[in-house]
């Protein structure tokens, strides 16, 4: 029944791959507009994620055109077990940099891709798990080819996103807080003035 969908996933894996060439061009961009650690990192959090969900839809797409629907399921199941991977260890990165905190900048969306992530991937686990089981439903059979435009759609609202932030977006300084109290003049200005006796 794959078969059928032949030029939709043609065209899926060549889409995944010109915006994975355009991901990185991007990710380039951002990087240069500085930032603190915590945009930093809110930034290889969100370009991880949306490369992971790009790779995923390209493997899939590429891989399903060289077998036949039991195929197909198994290469859902490994990438969803791929995603749960990446995520796992991209999460950890955002929490450690405050990205999830309370009062953070963007926290309600940081949770919203992350939860979005998550689920894509459980409900393609899940649904290749179906047709392993069911081989033969056409109905099971397009739910995961559905996953796979989730999949775009969240890919692509991440690669948004990083083309939005911005310096003005930072809001923890990078100057220590007993550095910025009037009148401090901190150790390199003492140093500063001991050489100038």
């Amino acid at each position: 029944m794959i078969a059928g969908y032949r030029d939709f996933l043609i065209t899926s894996g060549g889409a995944s791959a010109a915006f994975i060439g355009l991901l990185f061009v991007s990710l380039s961009v951002a990087a240069g507009r500085g930032g603190d650690h915590a945009t930093r990192e809110r930034r290889i959090v969100l370009g991880g994620s949306s490369s992971l969900a790009l790779f995923d839809i390209f493997i899939v797409s590429i891989a399903s055109l060289l077998g036949g629907d039991v195929n197909f399921a198994i290469l859902n199941v490994l990438m969803a077990s791929l995603g749960f991977w990446g995520v796992s260890n991209l999460l950890p990165r955002s929490i450690r940099a405050g990205n999830l905190r309370p009062g953070a900048p963007h926290r309600m969306l940081n949770y919203v891709f992350a939860t979005v992530s998550v689920g894509l991937y459980v409900i393609q686990f899940l649904l290749g798990i179906a047709l392993l089981v069911d081989p033969q439903s056409e109905t099971i059979l397009r739910a995961p080819l559905g996953t796979l435009v989730g999949l775009y759609a969240s890919a692509l609202a991440r690669a948004w996103e990083i083309t939005w932030i911005r310096p003005p977006d930072v809001e923890v300084s990078m100057v220590p807080e007993e550095h910025a109290k009037p009148g401090h003049r901190g150790r390199n200005s003492v140093d500063d003035a001991s050489g100038q006796v």
